[in-house]
């Protein structure tokens, strides 16, 4: 026990300094202290939570128990949790089509199921159990008409696979085994493609797309990567690079990839500015844009200080 003391202090006082020096601690000190106070509370009696974001409105239960997979920093941060979430609302318009392909309990997808208004679709991928289930009540939650849920992983060809789960946390499933870790849990888990998909939901346009697939990105484009070329979606990739050497995946070459044809990159720093990247793999999270419509981004986030700096 006198063992792990050190290093559980030290996760304590790095996520305390983490949230000192946020934008969202910054403008409000107040709030984002009571919020992290009463967190652990609820965390002690398994108390499950539903948090309300404001821009745009809606609302997302989360589980006591996700306390170690995300649940603390979207309780404490909502829309400040990823700096990249308010960028990804300004790209979205009416009528859009949008990928959220690794939904979790689904903020980005309620998100922009606000954004693209009821003539426009979101389509949702969950393959883990708990938070599939969680996902589709967030869905009921909220009402959200537009937004389609499947249990199913985005892939580069349909079939059967098994879902690991690593790190013991109820979102970190993913299609990669690790030779590291013993007895890895897995379930079997259905795969489709992107093209599949498009094909059977009679998707018409594909205006963007979020992946977060533990470290299977490349997959997921190989599975449509003629849509991606005939309609050049905007996306947003989470760079598990740990995820991507599981799947015996090179990090870099969805990247390359995207490169050959026509696609720059952009990184969001915590502070809500866009900048370009040469180097998109040494990123955790990057914007994925067409290069003819890059610039166009850039400009109206840029004349939307106001929007990027509020708060829920």
């Amino acid at each position: 026990m006198s063992g792990r003391k050190p290093s559980f202090l030290l996760e304590i006082c790095s996520h305390a300094m983490e949230l000192l020096t946020h934008p969202a601690f910054r403008r409000h000190p107040v709030k984002t202290t009571i919020r992290a106070a009463t967190w652990p509370i609820h965390c002690l009696i398994g108390r499950p939570l539903t948090i309300r974001y404001r821009q745009p409105d809606f609302l997302v239960k989360i589980p006591a128990r996700f306390r170690s997979s995300g649940g603390t920093a979207a309780f404490v941060l909502r829309e400040d949790f990823y700096p990249e979430y308010r960028v990804v609302l300004q790209m979205l318009e009416p009528e859009m089509v949008f990928f959220d392909v690794g939904a979790n309990a689904g903020s980005f997808s309620f998100a922009a199921s606000k954004r693209v208004g009821p003539q426009g679709r979101v389509l949702a991928f969950e393959p883990g159990p708990t938070c599939y289930e969680l996902l589709c009540q967030n869905v009921r939650l909220n009402n959200a008409l537009n937004v389609q849920v499947f249990n199913q992983a985005l892939s580069n060809e349909p079939g059967e696979a098994r879902l690991y789960k690593h790190n013991g946390k109820e979102n970190s499933f993913g299609l990669g085994e690790s030779a590291e870790e013993e007895e890895v849990p897995s379930i079997p888990v259905r795969l489709t493609t992107l093209a599949i998909i498009c094909e059977q939901e009679k998707i018409a346009r594909l205006d963007m797309l979020k992946l977060d697939v533990e470290g299977a990105q490349q997959l997921v484009l190989e599975g449509g990567f003629e849509l991606i070329k005939k309609h050049k979606p905007s996306l947003m990739i989470t760079n598990n690079i740990a995820a991507c050497r599981r799947l015996k995946l090179e990090p870099s070459a969805v990247f390359d990839m995207l490169r050959r044809i026509g696609y720059q990159f952009c990184k969001v720093t915590k502070h809500g500015v866009v900048q370009a990247i040469d180097r998109p793999q040494d990123q955790r999270h990057v914007l994925c844009l067409p290069a003819d419509r890059k610039a166009l981004h850039e400009w109206r986030i840029s004349q939307s200080p106001a929007t990027s700096a509020t708060t829920g």
